[in-house]
């Protein structure tokens, strides 16, 4: 009995060793961020450069996220509230006594970053938190316009202060949750294609010193989700690749009677969902062959560096056919055509399929935004669009982010836009020195309004005239057959005449012969 014991002692005992190490590799492995190592002293210095008792500086954390690990490329800040660089105040009210939760702006190597400021190291109260949380948010929606496909933010930093424990996970969970919600947001009516985000990152340095700097990580596949500890290392030599693709897209809808209330951002996502559909189920073939979808992009790459993707779409697909609705029962009809570029970054040890979703989820979020924005400008000028009226989308204008990192980032242009404010954005928002003609605008081409009506109204017209024209050119083919089979009956006739002629006469002549 005392050896059965020991030795079901010693096999529990084992079990347990194997689940916890399996436990551990799992867990290392689900929660790791990989951060470049060109970010170190931007991280574990510049971050920390405010660290005081009464400062907190915020910002986005940007980069690629697979199924095992987190690749961070870039740390982006949190623009100020204000509009001419001034703090910002708003009064609230802590638990006891009264403070002024302050957001500013300071310089830190020419460069803009957000700072929050507290007179009370007492947590602020939910309408301060609100406030924030909304602020943060709503920079969070205009950064995530301006990455490419593969690039997501994939947490936030805050550095300094003494701020309590409970105000950080407080503010950090619930605005986790809203950039959580932006990041799955579908980006077309219908659509199921989504960023599925497991995970968001904290990195922060409470006591403004670099070395106490620490990664957690909030973790949504518990519930509720939590912030909960997570391996971080530096790594050289993260390659990371671009992939480019233009691509035509046109999508038709008759608008059902009951639209005719829709504003026009549903109305336009209501046109594209066929053609966001088509490009979730397409695929891309790269050099004119499909790929292992679990090949690594470096595997890809070595086979041959100079890489052209080709999108291939499902055409026997039924799902793509366009809804027929009775014209009666229509409030009109929109149609959506152009050409647009789209890009992704994704790191060398990223896989085909990845590379793949990238490509495809930044078709869809650039076709989304471009209706969104030109929505938004409609609602700024208190505008409705007018029925029969050509709606010119803005166009997107890519640059690099060199020297601080390899990959670019875009932004969105209308018509008659100089590009200043997107300057000044990209400005606050990355850190960098910029100007207009370090932007590559060549990759769309804008046509103004105008010039898209005439273009219409012309193309309407030439296919009447080539229509006319076909129709000219069939009544002369008619008359030429029929002049032509004239011509052939009357030669056939005659051939026919000369031959009976010449039978008639050889049949005379040998009855004259024989008499």
């Amino acid at each position: 009995l005392h050896e059965i014991l020991s030795k079901s002692a010693a096999l529990l005992f084992q079990a347990y060793i194997l689940i916890t190490v399996c436990s551990y590799i799992k867990l290392d492995k689900m929660h790791t961020l990989i951060i470049d190592k060109r970010l170190e002293p931007f991280a574990t210095r510049s971050l920390t450069r405010f660290g005081s008792d009464s400062v907190v500086q915020i910002g986005f954390l940007l980069g690629f996220e697979s199924v095992s690990e987190t690749y961070l490329c870039y740390i982006a800040a949190c623009p100020d509230q204000s509009e001419d660089g001034e703090h910002f105040e708003a009064s609230s009210d802590f638990d006891t006594g009264d403070s002024v939760f302050v957001v500013g702006v300071e310089q830190m190597d020419n460069s803009l970053v957000a700072i929050f400021e507290t007179s009370d190291e007492r947590k602020a109260d939910n309408t301060s938190k609100l406030t924030t949380q909304q602020w943060i948010y709503s920079q969070a929606r205009q950064l995530i316009r301006m990455l490419p496909g593969g690039i997501e933010i994939v947490g936030l930093y805050v550095v300094g202060s003494k701020l309590s424990e409970d105000w950080i996970k407080s503010m950090n969970l619930s605005v986790f949750n809203r950039i959580r919600k932006l990041r799955n947001r579908q980006y077309s009516a219908g659509s199921q294609f989504t960023s599925s985000c497991r995970r968001l990152f904290l990195m922060s340095a409470p006591d403004g010193s670099g070395q106490s700097c620490s990664v957690r990580v909030v973790d949504f596949s518990s519930n509720p989700a939590c912030l909960v500890p997570c391996k971080f290392l530096f790594k050289d030599n993260i390659e990371w690749c671009r992939f480019s693709v233009q691509l035509f897209i046109r999508s038709d809808a008759f608008l059902p009677v009951e639209m005719e209330t829709w504003n026009f951002f549903k109305k336009f996502l209501y046109t594209v969902r066929n053609a966001c559909i088509e490009i979730e189920e397409s695929r891309i073939h790269f050099n004119g062959r499909s790929m292992d979808k679990d090949q690594s992009v470096s595997r890809l790459m070595a086979a041959d560096r100079s890489i052209e993707g080709t999108i291939v779409f499902n055409e026997s697909s039924e799902s793509f056919e366009t809804d027929q609705v009775e014209m009666d029962e229509c409030c009109g009809k929109m149609s959506i055509q152009g050409v647009i570029a789209c890009e992704a970054w994704v790191p060398s040890t990223a896989s085909v399929k990845e590379l793949s979703a990238s490509l495809k989820m930044d078709i869809l979020r650039s076709v989304y935004v471009r209706g969104e924005l030109h929505y938004e400008g409609l609602m700024v000028g208190e505008l409705e669009p007018e029925p029969n009226v050509v709606h010119q989308l803005p166009r997107r204008v890519f640059t690099s982010l060199r020297p601080r990192s390899e990959i670019s980032i875009c932004d969105y242009l209308f018509e008659n836009d100089p590009g200043l404010e997107t300057v000044e954005a990209i400005k606050e928002f990355f850190m960098i020195e910029l100007n207009l003609k370090r932007f590559d605008t060549e990759r769309e081409s804008l046509v103004s309004a105008e010039r898209l009506l005439s273009c219409m109204e012309e193309d309407y017209l030439q296919d009447e005239a080539v229509e006319v024209e076909k129709s000219k050119r069939a009544q002369q083919n008619v008359d030429q057959r029929m002049s032509a089979s004239y011509l052939i009956l009357s030669l056939s006739i005659c051939i026919v005449s000369v031959i009976l002629f010449y039978i008639v006469k050889t049949l005379f002549s040998a009855h004259a012969l024989e008499e």
